[in-house]
This record gives structure tokens, sequence and C-alpha cells, in this order.
């Protein structure tokens, strides 16, 4: 069986070059997002496995994108109308990590007009019981006991997501993020980890309170989206506040991000397209940035791309950034 996973993990790096590779959700496109399945299928294949990360009614932080259950789980099946909110939608933060262990993680889909449509129709899962919600707890013991097997450095890419959400519910999840992280010994900008967040008064708040505080020092990523504002928000002086990213698509931008952050996560059609785009991704490198571009998968290939396989090499190869988020890990791209 060792064997078998040698054989595996040289052909990770054969076939990804020096770019790493950044499960996105784990290995998404083959495994319902962000459960132990997806990881485990993933390890054999990325560089870093990336978690999204919400909270719960009893304070545990768990490994799922949405701070509503609605459109990923069968959470509507299981509980009654009584645990949604007034606006409908039943919340991670209502529900304790046994309560969630009961729910089932189903492929993405969204309701229009009371039909339901799956976001990926290709995307074939496992209608079995198996993919449950994780806890940020396992997926580093999955990870901790896959590096001590193999003598490898397979790393987290944590996400620190709605903070503002969970600062107005009275809930601090960049605080239980790192009491964790220095539970299992994740210390510094050597260890296998990036913290990753679209918001930057937090990651402000990360390098120059917190990392401190804990007495640690970890790879700090800036998100940027493609949309310049919308559903980000940020909790300022007790009131939620739209994000506006149009400052960071400049060089101006970059420059204030380079004060706090070690890498930058811009979505990929940020640096590729134009003149314009790829003079801002050439800036960011020379003042010193990591560039790992999101989100790369099969379904929607980039404009002027026939594959998923050209479009990532093209930005592994050619554009060179320094990693990338992929649906796909496991999927050869020489």
């Amino acid at each position: 069986m060792k064997k078998i996973l040698t054989v595996m993990i040289l052909f990770s790096i054969t076939v990804f070059g020096n770019a790493v590779v950044i499960a996105h959700r784990g290995n998404s496109g083959e495994y319902p997002e962000n459960t132990l399945e997806s990881f485990n299928s993933a390890k054999y294949f990325a560089d870093y496995l990336e978690q999204d990360l919400q909270m719960t009614k009893d304070d545990k932080l768990v490994v799922f994108h949405d701070t509503v259950l609605d459109n990923v789980t069968n959470v509507k099946q299981v509980f009654p109308k009584e645990r949604a909110r007034k606006n409908g939608s039943y919340y991670v933060v209502d529900f304790t990590m046994d309560e969630l262990k009961t729910l089932r993680v189903t492929n993405r889909y969204f309701i229009l007009w009371k039909f339901k449509f799956e976001q990926f129709k290709n995307r074939k899962y496992s209608t079995d019981d198996a993919a449950k919600i994780a806890s940020f707890e396992e997926v580093l013991d999955l990870v901790e006991e896959y590096n001590k097997e193999n003598n490898t450095r397979l790393g987290i890419y944590p996400e620190l997501k709605d903070v503002w959400f969970y600062k107005s519910e009275g809930k601090d999840t960049t605080v239980a993020l790192f009491d964790i992280l220095k539970k299992y010994s994740y210390d510094n900008k050597q260890d296998e980890i990036f913290i990753q967040s679209y918001d930057s008064t937090e990651l402000q708040r990360v390098k120059n309170i917190i990392n401190p505080e804990y007495n640690v020092n970890y790879k700090l990523v800036q998100l940027i989206p493609k949309r310049k504002s919308g559903d980000i928000k940020v909790f300022r002086d007790g009131k939620k506040e739209k994000y506006d990213y149009k400052y960071f698509y400049t060089k101006n931008g970059l420059d204030e991000i380079r004060k706090y952050a070690d890498a930058i996560g811009p979505d990929k059609s940020l640096i590729h397209g134009n003149k314009s785009k790829e003079d801002y991704y050439k800036y960011a490198k020379e003042i010193g940035f990591l560039v790992h571009a999101y989100t790369f998968n099969i379904e929607r290939v980039g404009k002027g791309f026939k594959s998923y396989q050209d479009e990532v090499k093209y930005y592994r190869d050619v554009l060179k950034v320094d990693g990338y988020f992929t649906d796909y890990p496991a999927v050869e791209t020489k």
C-alpha cells in the first residue's frame, strides 16, 4: 500500500510542476464539497487542502461554504420549518455539531420558481449517508495522519468566511481558528498553512493583533473577487458594510495589501485577458506577492481556452502563477 501511495504522490508532483495545487473544497468535482470523502480523495494529488469555515451553535468550527445549509444539504427534509429563520433559511450557527452530523451533504443546487436545479449537472455524487459535514479538527486529523504515514507535507488552506456575520452573532471565528491551529502545532510561515479571506479588515487584525497575541506568524492571503462589490461585507462599528474591491484592482491597492498579506488569491479572470490585467499580475509578482488564482474546473473553462487542461497549463506554465485552486486536483494536466 505504501508503494502505491508513493507512486501517487510522485505522479502528482510530475503532473503539476512547481505551482502548488490547492484542492478547492477537496476533490469537489468528484465528491461532495468540504466533506472528509472529498479531502481524503484530494490528499494524494494536492499540495494544500482548502477548507471553508463556519461556526456552530456550540462554537465548533465546521468545514462548510455557506452561512446557510439550504443549498447543499438535505436540512429541509430532516428539520422542521420552525428551525429556519424568518427569511426561510436554515443557518449553520443555529445548529449544534451533533445536529449537523445528522445531515447529508449533496450536490450544490438552487431553487428557481419552486424548481430545483443542480449547479453542476455532470457531478453525480454518491447518495449514500457517508457525506457528512466535517469539523475542522476532523480534517486536521486526516492531514496529520496522512503526513505521518507517508512522510509528506500536505498543507491546509482555511478560509475565514463571513466574519462580519459571526461578529453580528457574537462569535469570533478567527480566535476559534487560532486556538485549534495552536493545538495542532501550526506556528509560523514555514508550516504548510495559508489563511485566506476576502475580509481585508480581518486579515489586518490577524497580522497586527492576533498573530502577536498567539506568538505565531502565518502566511496570509487576500482574496480578490471579480465583482467590484457585492454580498461580501465587513462589520465596522457595529454595522454591516458592503465591500468595494475597486481599489484592490489597482497598483496602489496592491501596495496596501502587501503591508499585511503574503499572497493574493485573485479570480483567474483578473490576471489574464488583456494587457492591463497582465500588467496588474506582473506588478503583484514584482512587489513580492505569491499569486494563487481561483477557481479552475472542467465545467467553467475560461474564455479562449479549449479545455480545463489547456487553461491550467497556460496559467501554470506561461503566466507561472505560484498556485491555483481547482475542483479537480486529480485530473492530469501535462
